[in-house]
């Protein structure tokens, strides 16, 4: 009988229950098939390293893995069963082959849940500037906020309707640094804005969000593209607009039996209190 009582332990031992905060449980899963956490997370000056860290409470990362853009980290994923990143919603919209999304607090991202702000990792894209903005940015940004919401849907989430656009054709040229998530959005918006105003002339340097502020503060970019909120110094020296929405999507690979995780079990893997999947609690 002692014999039983120990297999079945052990049996209930390898079954976790991956639960959301506040009591939220997700369904029972059998990770004692799983080996080592291999977190990867996104290099310095990332927006969405810098927005992931706030939301989800890291001070303090100890993940040795730094994958320099999106496309990196969802690669390193697909081939490891045992590695966990993060990455923009809107690069993850339709599903690539070899990972999946898991859901945050019991609750998928999605166009309605990161647009109500339900999602428990939804952020806004921001364009920002230093002093005045010129016509052709004043245009821009108005082109944005009015016909250009009905291209967000493509890569994020609109922040209002789209409405109708009227340019004022001004001429002159416009640099924009920043955000690699941002960047496919913005280069599309900036395609469009230019055939309604061939006037303009559109520059695009895709960095990062931090290195893209920093040439907005410097006058070295006209416009800034932001995946994070601004740093307290930041918000001092630059003027910003809100773009659109998106969320930040925590990916496993295909073949994980992971579903859901809460923001602290998040916080726990990429902060380095649990090594193995098979600890988590």
């Amino acid at each position: 009988m002692k014999k039983k009582w120990l297999v079945l332990l052990a049996a209930l031992s390898a079954s976790i229950v991956i639960s959301g905060c506040g009591g939220k449980a997700g369904p029972k899963v059998d990770l004692s098939g799983m080996g080592e956490i291999h977190a990867v997370a996104r290099e310095e000056g990332s927006g969405t390293k810098n927005e992931f860290d706030s939301m989800t409470g890291i001070s303090d990362e100890v993940t040795k893995n730094h994958a320099k853009s999106t496309e990196e980290a969802m690669k390193q994923v697909a081939s490891d069963k045992n590695a966990i990143a993060y990455v923009a919603f809107n690069a993850v919209k339709i599903q690539p082959k070899g990972i999946k999304v898991v859901s945050v607090d019991t609750i998928e991202p999605n166009d309605e849940t990161i647009g109500s702000g339900k999602y428990p990792l939804t952020r806004t894209y921001y364009l920002c500037w230093n002093g005045d903005r010129t016509p052709a940015e004043v245009d821009f940004i108005k082109y944005i906020h009015t016909a250009g919401q009905g291209f967000v849907p493509h890569y994020a989430v609109p922040i209002s309707a789209p409405a109708t656009f009227l340019s004022d054709k001004p001429s002159g040229n416009i640099k924009i640094a920043g955000s690699t998530s941002m960047a496919e959005l913005v280069k599309d918006l900036s395609g469009k804005y230019m055939e309604k105003n061939p006037s303009v002339k559109i520059d695009i340097d895709v960095t990062d969000s931090t290195k893209g502020l920093t040439a907005a503060i410097r006058g070295e970019a006209d416009l800034a593209m932001s995946s994070r909120h601004l740093k307290s110094y930041e918000a001092e020296l630059l003027q910003t607009e809100p773009v659109a929405r998106d969320g930040i999507a925590i990916i496993v690979n295909a073949e994980s039996p992971v579903q859901s995780l809460s923001k602290d079990q998040i916080q726990g893997i990429f902060s380095g209190k649990w090594k193995m999947w098979k600890d988590i609690q």
